[in-house]
């Protein structure tokens, strides 16, 4: 399979992982997923959550889908049938537990007997496959979910922060299924194993996939900001990033990218750790004050990070010069002054600045910036 360009790659390359996806994932006796989600839904229309939809995904006899393979369900108990029929009289008192607005409340509420989240989406899958996906780690890696953390550490139920892992999934899925023209959420997963297993054989349409869709780029990018910066503040990604940048041997593209990034990370932690720390003397308030001031009269007035630091230098033995240059070196990299073989010696400048100040900080046990 060939393409001439990246548009016709974008928006073919999925369609055929979708049409080829019985070749990697053989059908049942009785039919492929399209006819097990046709037969759940009837079951779900009429009945609701029951027992008999368990039974009909886990199929244990393989007659559409070989599930088994990969997931187990847990026993159908007192406590599941509980979660069901409360789910069950929800729905026949009008509301509908799959909607945009009652979805995460029944996935939490399923999470709490069924445990896993992949069992949980493949009922999701099959009730409602235009909308729900399958998630599955392998899928989820190719988008960069965290499938292995599943959990991004905003909430303070272990179960809250899977559904928001799920609604994660969905949204990338979403944005997938748009870029390949899919008619349902499900097909999008069905067609990522595809390209999954292709992987595997290392294929090249599916390592052209991976370096030049768009659409999978921007939402790996995404992901990764936001796991990053859900746990972590920009100072200490600046100062990984800023290693890993020194490990790069020979000014390059991604060295350059990289090494700007840790540079912008780095500035904002030296300048809000400066700024907040010299905030915490009531004496700082009046110069900010003076200063706020200034700039409404006159349509601009002193650096807050300039006044910051001769404040704390007349307050402390710290090297005036040591924090000045690092305000030099914040400007370099905001205006991307920078000459390749001069940025890890300012990026070593900030980190050794940040850390000073950090130092002085827990000496005065005053909360550091974050």
């Amino acid at each position: 399979m060939t393409f001439s360009n990246n548009m016709q790659f974008k928006d073919l390359y999925l369609n055929d992982c979708l049409k080829n996806f019985y070749e990697y994932e053989p059908k049942g006796t009785k039919g492929g997923q399209e006819d097990l989600a046709e037969k759940v839904r009837d079951i779900y229309k009429k009945e609701g959550l029951t027992e008999r939809i368990i039974e009909l995904v886990q199929d244990e006899k393989g007659d559409y889908w070989p599930g088994k393979k990969y997931w187990k369900f847990p026993e159908y108990d007192a406590d599941v049938d509980k979660v069901f029929q409360d789910l069950n009289k929800n729905r026949s008192g009008g509301v509908d537990i799959l909607s945009d607005e009652e979805w995460k409340k029944t996935a939490k509420k399923l999470l709490l007997v069924i445990k896993e989240l992949e069992e949980v989406s493949i009922l999701f899958r099959f009730i409602r496959p235009e909308k729900f996906g399958i998630y599955s780690p392998p899928e989820a890696r190719i988008v960069w979910v965290p499938a292995g953390i599943k959990s991004l550490g905003k909430h303070e139920s272990h179960w809250d922060n899977l559904v928001e892992i799920y609604d994660i999934y969905l949204n990338n899925l979403k944005e997938l299924k748009e870029n390949a023209g899919f008619g349902q959420i499900a097909q999008v997963d069905m067609a990522l194993h595809v390209h999954y297993r292709r992987l595997q054989k290392n294929d090249e349409d599916a390592r052209k996939f991976e370096k030049n869709n768009s659409a999978l780029r921007k939402i790996r990018v995404d992901n990764t900001t936001r796991l990053l910066f859900s746990s972590y503040d920009p100072g200490e990604v600046g100062k990984a990033v800023a290693d890993i940048a020194a490990s790069i041997k020979g000014p390059s593209k991604s060295y350059n990218n990289i090494m700007r990034a840790a540079g912008l990370f780095l500035s904002w932690k030296f300048e809000s750790t400066t700024i907040n720390f010299a905030r915490s003397y009531p004496e700082f308030k009046q110069i900010e004050e003076n200063i706020k001031l200034e700039r409404k009269k006159e349509g601009k007035g002193s650096s807050l990070l300039v006044a910051a630091i001769k404040f704390l230098k007349s307050q402390y033995n710290i090297s005036h010069n040591r924090l000045e240059i690092c305000i030099g070196h914040r400007n370099d990299f905001v205006h991307e002054n920078i000459l390749p073989e001069k940025a890890l010696d300012k990026l070593k400048d900030l980190k050794d600045a940040i850390e000073l100040l950090e130092a002085h900080q827990k000496i005065l046990n005053i909360p550091s910036s974050s």
